[in-house]
């Protein structure tokens, strides 16, 4: 209850912005938990002690959802602007000043802090405020400019729009395509759209030592990558490896994400995985509760270098909170796990709940592949009846663990999100579940085979190392085409069907969860 009771009242402070709007969204959501407890309590003819022990809990849980949403959403505010902090606790009638123009003229001494994009580049003031600079010319990473640009800010009356339910709620339907929610989100104060630039003679701008030790490590691995690979397959492959799309061309990025495999290029749990697989194999000989906090240390490092995307962060908590229950001895429990990196991401950043689509995907994934694989955990056990009985395998092993690894998991993370693909976007390519069969399989090949054949090349000069994988990075790319060219979609445009579809997708879900859950 608690879960629902947070991201009920996380969805309406995101939206509404506005603390006395958040009351009357509590009011509204407790009178109507009273209500429904009321129905239970006459139809299932129960006690009054039920009732009241039932009432004392829905209190005491969306109580505490209340108090800690409108505590880190103030939070949150606090660290994008006083005038946002000071509308949300304020009960007089919203007053937003519109600017005058939606654009206006920009000159000042910028940092550039990294790129995202072939032609976007993130940027600091002197007084700390980012901004994304769309620009043609290339620019060094932590070297500052005198930059003259046109700046478009986030328009304030954008954020409050979801106040209005004019047009039958249309606005309250449409919040993912708010897109100065979204700037918000990610802290960026508007875009810059380069005029000129001029580089500074001495850096009075300065980022952070973490900043600028995490920026020169990608920049020095994407050196090494490009000097042993192709620019594409360069490109490709450090996406691959720390989730860096900003050499990716747009075409190649978009055929990535219309063919259902854009989840290579974004680092998840299966990277964090290897990387603990990896240092413990490196740390064998350390014992055993250093070796734990070394490898923590080392996902940490790995999860700041890959940046600050919502995946990245799920994959890290669960990692963590999964190597500290060995530490103390504990049972890993999936569903656990993904309770406790819900609550602790909307902690982070409330925003992602609505406004990051990888936020949802990233979880809709794993919920997807834990489901299946308690489904199928579920039917392969024999009834308590009837005695174990050793029965002759028929067919092809390796056919069997190759569906059970890769087949089953890839339908489970497909299931997982394809309502939330329909509902958000209005379609998905079936075809990319044939293609990802075909692809996951080579991920963890190259990931690890690139990383060790960038070093050894940098090392011994052998480029001919470096072609198998090149092979298999230029597959990738074609299979991507394929996915494009032959592919099988599904599109749901109305919004009541998107719903109802949504709704379905959650009734299965909880079903097969109900299943698993007995014995």
């Amino acid at each position: 209850m608690f879960l629902a009771s947070f991201a009920l009242f996380t969805r309406a402070f995101t939206s509404f912005l506005r603390f006395k709007r958040g009351i009357l969204f509590f009011i509204g959501i407790f009178f109507l938990s009273l209500l429904i407890l009321l129905l239970i309590t006459k139809t299932q003819k129960k006690e009054k002690s039920f009732f009241f022990a039932k009432l004392k809990r829905i209190i005491l849980t969306q109580t505490s959802a209340f108090l800690i949403t409108s505590l880190v959403i103030s939070l949150t505010l606090r660290k994008q602007d006083q005038n946002l902090i000071s509308n949300f606790f304020s009960f007089a009638p919203l007053r937003i000043e519109t600017p005058q123009s939606a654009f206006i003229p920009y000159i000042e001494e910028v940092i550039v802090l990294e790129q995202t994009k072939p032609n976007t580049y993130i940027v600091q003031t002197n007084n700390e405020k980012t901004y994304f600079l769309k620009t043609e010319t290339p620019h060094h990473i932590g070297k500052s400019l005198h930059l003259g640009a046109t700046l478009k800010t986030i328009d304030p009356s954008k954020l409050y729009t979801e106040l209005l339910f004019s047009g039958g709620g249309e606005n309250f339907r449409d919040y993912q395509f708010n897109y100065d929610k979204r700037l918000l989100m990610k802290g960026i104060s508007g875009t810059l759209y380069e005029k000129f630039s001029l580089p500074a003679q001495q850096n009075k701008i300065q980022a952070s030592w973490l900043h600028h030790q995490l920026s020169t490590t990608r920049t020095r691995l994407k050196e090494r990558i490009q000097k042993v690979f192709p620019d594409k397959e360069a490109a490709l492959l450090l996406g691959m490896l720390i989730g860096d799309k900003s050499q990716l061309e747009t075409g190649a990025y978009q055929n990535f994400v219309n063919s259902g495999i854009v989840h290579i290029i974004a680092v998840s749990g299966g990277n964090l995985v290897m990387i603990v697989v990896f240092l413990s194999a490196v740390l064998f000989w350390v014992p055993f509760y250093i070796r734990n906090g070394l490898i923590i240390l080392g996902v940490i490092a790995f999860a700041l270098l890959c940046g600050g995307d919502s995946s990245v962060l799920r994959a890290l908590i669960m990692a963590v909170l999964s190597l500290l229950a060995v530490f103390r001895g504990r049972e890993i429990k999936i569903w656990r796990l993904l309770k406790y990196a819900f609550v602790l991401m909307l902690c982070y950043n409330p925003f992602f709940l609505i406004y990051d689509l990888g936020f949802l995907l990233s979880f809709g994934a794993v919920i997807g592949i834990v489901l299946i694989n308690e489904w199928r955990t579920k039917f392969q056990k024999f009834p308590p009846s009837k005695p174990k009985v050793k029965e002759k395998k028929i067919g092809l092993p390796c056919l069997t663990g190759f569906l059970k690894n890769y087949g089953l998991p890839t339908l489970g993370a497909t299931l997982g999100t394809l309502p939330i693909l329909l509902f958000f976007i209005g379609e998905t390519n079936l075809t990319g579940v044939l293609i990802n069969l075909l692809i996951v399989p080579l991920v963890p090949i190259i990931t690890i085979g690139g990383f060790i054949t960038v070093i050894i090349v940098i090392w011994t000069h052998w480029l001919w190392l470096a072609l198998p994988l090149q092979r298999l990075l230029t597959f990738i790319f074609r299979m991507a085409d394929l996915a494009n060219t032959r592919s099988f979609s599904m599109s749901i445009s109305a919004t009541w069907a998107k719903r109802a579809f949504l709704l379905l997708i959650i009734s299965i879900g909880a079903v097969i969860y109900q299943l698993s859950k007995k014995e």
